[in-house]
């Protein structure tokens, strides 16, 4: 079996969404001749879920020492004593001050701290195994650099996997003060110039990153999009709720307040749907923005928030609702993790969108999307679901090429074509 080095800070027990890419990848590339030596990073703060670390292949060679305080958070993690992360999202991009709450002025952000330890830690895995490449998990992206150092020292190709794009983010490029900006374009030049292959997960970002990089050849670009493991995350039982239901899994947060589907909710109620027979049900956090805003206009009875179900257990979830709401970023370059989930379960999707890759994935789906202002034909489509008078398939299946299976087939592919 052929091994390679891989990266990724966000690892579980860990259970952000950046962490769930890698696992998912871990769990299936073996088939297709690769096995992963993980190095993974921990902290005290950081939220955990230990069933979701129950589905990392148990034979796996992991090895927690990204940051310098890793290994201790490890050992508390698995004594009961790591304290418990308090949650805390950020507001609206609408609302709030673009200079002194900006996460950007600072290019490797607060991993920056952590590149010393891991350069190191990484030297040691390296000089004791046989990775023939290394792939790096992105974001965070200062562990971009510490693969880039990696990969050098011991001449092996290294694959940058951008879960998000970083020098033509088209939310955090203009966010970046002019010499922050280039900062960033000339950090990531180095990376990308020394890879021998770079990863995006969208099309329109792997067309706008092969655009930034015309002088290189375009092939060095490669897009892998996300994808469900509905092995991961069908565990639990269906809670039938007593009403109708829209469901929002994940948080009103940054970029993504929810107001426009607070108009929608004011438009049904306008049409005689009450909070007895259907609801907005969000599993995670809500903006506080986002609540006085439904209470403003009188619907804040017909949104039902429910704790947030652990990562292994959506699929329940999922199949509870009769609706399942995508709303897309601000950005053609992002695909909304949780659709992937949402298409494994053939229910009806609707997706707030104007990003016109999601769309046609969407439609792909089971679904429809429509326009932020689409406030009307919205409340048309969940009056037919509501009714049953929709178009539906009811035999409709997921595509394989969204499936963890594919997506890890894809990786084993590029690191075969590299080595």
């Amino acid at each position: 079996m052929k091994r390679f080095l891989y990266i990724t800070p966000y690892f579980p027990p860990n259970n952000r969404v950046g962490a769930l890419r890698p696992l998912k990848f871990c769990r299936h590339i073996r088939k297709f001749g690769w096995e992963p030596v993980i190095f993974c990073d921990l902290k005290m703060n950081d939220s955990t879920d230990g069933d979701l670390l129950a589905h990392v292949p148990g034979n796996l060679h992991i090895h927690r020492t990204y940051s310098r305080g890793a290994a201790m958070a490890w050992d508390a993690f698995k004594n009961g004593t790591l304290p418990e992360r308090k949650p805390k999202i950020t507001g609206p991009a609408r609302t709030r001050n673009h200079f002194w709450n900006n996460p950007e002025l600072i290019p490797y952000g607060e991993h920056l701290v952590d590149i010393p330890a891991a350069i190191r830690n990484g030297r040691k895995i390296l000089q004791n195994s046989d990775c023939r490449a290394i792939v790096v998990n992105i974001d965070p992206f200062a562990a971009a650099h510490v693969g880039n150092v990696l990969s050098r020292e011991f001449n092996l190709p290294l694959v940058p996997d951008f879960r998000d794009p970083w020098s033509v983010c088209e939310l955090r490029r203009p966010m970046r003060p002019a010499p922050i900006r280039k900062l960033v374009d000339h950090l990531e030049r180095k990376i990308i110039t020394n890879s021998a292959a770079a990863i995006l997960n969208t099309e329109t970002a792997l067309g706008h990153y092969r655009q930034h990089y015309s002088e290189l050849d375009p092939e060095k670009f490669t897009c892998i999009k996300n994808f469900g493991d509905i092995e991961l995350i069908n565990h639990g039982q269906v809670q039938k709720l007593p009403f109708r239901s829209l469901l929002f899994m994940g948080n009103l947060r940054r970029f993504i307040d929810g107001f426009e589907v607070l108009d929608v909710l004011t438009q049904l109620k306008k049409r005689g749907i009450t909070s007895d027979t259907f609801r907005l049900v969000i599993s995670g956090q809500v903006l506080p923005e986002t609540l006085e805003r439904a209470t403003a206009l009188g619907v804040q009875d017909m949104i039902h928030p429910v704790a947030p179900v652990p990562y292994t257990r959506v699929y329940p979830l999922m199949l509870s609702a009769d609706i399942l709401l995508v709303i897309a970023h601000n950005s053609a370059q992002r695909i909304p993790a949780k659709f992937y989930d949402y298409a494994t379960t053939g229910k009806p999707l609707m997706a707030v969108s104007e990003n016109a890759e999601l769309n046609q994935m969407v439609k792909q789906c089971n679904g429809q999307a429509f326009r932020f202002d689409a406030v009307g034909p919205m409340a048309d489509y969940i009056e037919s679901i509501l009714s049953g008078n929709s178009t539906i398939d009811a035999q409709f299946s997921v595509p394989q090429h969204y499936t963890a299976e594919s997506g890890s087939r894809s990786l084993a592919v590029i690191l075969d074509k590299i080595t």
